[in-house]
Formats: C-alpha cells, sequence, structure tokens
C-alpha cells in the first residue's frame, strides 16, 4: 500500500493554494501513476480502493468549486461526509460528469464495496482491472471539467 504522507516532504498529501474566490487543492502526485502502477503490479485490491478514493477526493473538491460559484456557500465539512454513491449523483446531477462516467464510477464503487466488505470470495482480475481503468479514465475527465 503506498503511504501517501511519505510522498511529499512535510508529510502532507495536498496543498491548499488561495484563489481568487476559493482555496483549490493541489496534488503534489500523480494519482493515475499511482493506480496504474498497481495495476501494473497486479495489486488489484489497493488499485479498486485508490481509484475510488482519488475519484472521491477530486469530486468532493469539484462539486466545492461549482456549487461555491453559483454562490451555494457549502462547506467542505459537510461535503466529506457524503458517501462516494451520492457524490456520484451529485456530480452527474450538475453536469460535472457524464452519464458514462456515471455508470463507470458506479459500478466500480459497488465492486469495491463488495471486495472491501468481503461480499466477493476473491477478486475477479480481469473485472478488477477493466473498472479501474474505467476509473483512471473517469478521474482525467473529471480533473479536465471546467
Amino acid at each position: 500500500m503506498v503511504d501517501i504522507n511519505n510522498i511529499w516532504p512535510g508529510g502532507s498529501a495536498t496543498d491548499h493554494v488561495e484563489g481568487d474566490a476559493f482555496p483549490i487543492t493541489i496534488l503534489p502526485f500523480s494519482p493515475i501513476g499511482i493506480i496504474q502502477e498497481h495495476v501494473g503490479n497486479h495489486r488489484w485490491f489497493e488499485g479498486l480502493v485508490l481509484a475510488t478514493s482519488y475519484f472521491e477526493m477530486i469530486g468532493e473538491e469539484k462539486i466545492y468549486e461549482f456549487l461555491n460559484s453559483e454562490g451555494k456557500n457549502v462547506s467542505k465539512e459537510i461535503l466529506g461526509r457524503i458517501n462516494l454513491k451520492s457524490l456520484i449523483v451529485l456530480l452527474f446531477s450538475h453536469g460535472l460528469i457524464n452519464q458514462i462516467d456515471y455508470g463507470k464510477m458506479s459500478a466500480l464503487n459497488t465492486y469495491r464495496n463488495n471486495v472491501v466488505h468481503r461480499l466477493e470470495d476473491e477478486i475477479d482480475t480481469v473485472r478488477a482491472e477493466n473498472l479501474i481503468n474505467d476509473g483512471i479514465n473517469c478521474i482525467k475527465n473529471l480533473i479536465e471539467k471546467e
């Protein structure tokens, strides 16, 4: 498992920079590169967890930026309490992800939950790899979304 506290000097996985209207989060590492490394090493569990975690982290930031730009002041603390399933719906309902990414992230989240909570006896490596790669594409799309 990658210890994100050891990736960046100072023990912080993110830095916050004050923008014109709201703070933005800058990742000092490549979440996609880290996920791809786990896929390349056949570390499916870590890949599933990291793909959903990074999507959730970036998705929370995107919905925070969107809502605040619309004059709807929402607390990051409140957004941080929303589960990934609800966050995916929120991102889709505000046009921050498309229907394809909505379906892919929902499938990845469901499979990850089944693996984490041991509802699956073992990880289907082909399915895991496909879902993780879908998650990587969804992360890229979310990052690029203005």
